[in-house]
C-alpha cells in the first residue's frame, strides 16, 4: 500500500541546530526559507526559533507547498507538508515533495554524522507485523463479512485476537495505515460508505485503548 513518506534526521543536538541554520543560509531556486512563518511555527509549538524551519517549495509541481520542520532532543523531523494550491496533497505528490527536498537540498549538508531515515511510497504490511499478528489479521481479514465487519460473533472473535496481538506485541500500525491497506492491498469497499471505514478506524482505537487501560489498571493492583 501506499504511504505518505516520514523524513527524521538523528544526531547531537547542537548539530542537528547547526544543520538547520546551514540549510536556512543555503540559497536554493526551489526550496525558500521562510523565517517568519518559522518563528510563528517556534512559538505555536513552544520550541526555540533555531530548533524549527518553514521553507517554501517553488514549482508548479508543489502546489505552494510549505515544508515544516522541528528538533526535538536528538531528531530533526519534517512534520508536515501543506500544500496552499490545493485542499491537500495526494500520497505520491506528498512523496514527490519529500523526495526532492531530501535529496536535492538537504542531502547536500549533512555528513556521516546524521543518520536518516526517510520511507519509501511503499509499505507491506507483512514486512512491519510479527508473523502470528500477521496470521491472526489475515484471518479476521479473508473470513469476515466487509460492510460489517466486527459485527457478527465469529468476526468479532477473531478482530479481538487481532487486536490482543497487536497489543501484546507493542506493534507501531495506526488506524489509517490499517485502513489504507484493506482498500488498497485487500480490495475492501464497504459498500462505497466510506463512514464504514470511520467506524473501524474508531473501533480499532477504542479497543486497544481498552486493553492498555485494562493492563494499567491490573499493574496497579
Amino acid at each position: 500500500m501506499k504511504k505518505f513518506s516520514n523524513l527524521v534526521i538523528e544526531a547531537g543536538h547542537e548539530e542537528l541546530v547547526e544543520m538547520l541554520r546551514t540549510l536556512k543560509r543555503t540559497p536554493s531556486n526551489t526550496f525558500i526559507y521562510e523565517p517568519e512563518l518559522s518563528n510563528d511555527y517556534a512559538a505555536n509549538i513552544f520550541r526555540k526559533p533555531d530548533e524549527t524551519a518553514c521553507f517554501k517549495v517553488i514549482g508548479d509541481w508543489a502546489y505552494g507547498s510549505s515544508i515544516w520542520m522541528y528538533i526535538t532532543d536528538d531528531l530533526l523531523r519534517v512534520a508536515n507538508i501543506v500544500p496552499k494550491e490545493a485542499n491537500r496533497l495526494t500520497i505520491s505528490q506528498y512523496n514527490l515533495i519529500m523526495s526532492r527536498f531530501f535529496h536535492d537540498f538537504v542531502a547536500k549538508v549533512i555528513n556521516e554524522k546524521y543518520a536518516v531515515f526517510i520511507d519509501g511510497d511503499n509499505l507491506n504490511i507483512e514486512n512491519i507485523l510479527p508473523s502470528d499478528t500477521y496470521r491472526k489479521l489475515m484471518q479476521w481479514e479473508e473470513t469476515c463479512n466487509q460492510d460489517y465487519p466486527i459485527s457478527h460473533g465469529m468476526d468479532e472473535e477473531k478482530w479481538f485476537a487481532f487486536l490482543v496481538s497487536i497489543f501484546q506485541n507493542d506493534v507501531d500500525l495506526s488506524p489509517s495505515d490499517l485502513v489504507t491497506w484493506l482498500q488498497e492491498d485487500c480490495g475492501w469497499r464497504m459498500s462505497y460508505r466510506p463512514e464504514r471505514f470511520a467506524e473501524l478506524k474508531y473501533a480499532y482505537e477504542y479497543g486497544l485503548s481498552l486493553l492498555k487501560y485494562a493492563d494499567s489498571h491490573d499493574h496497579h493492583r
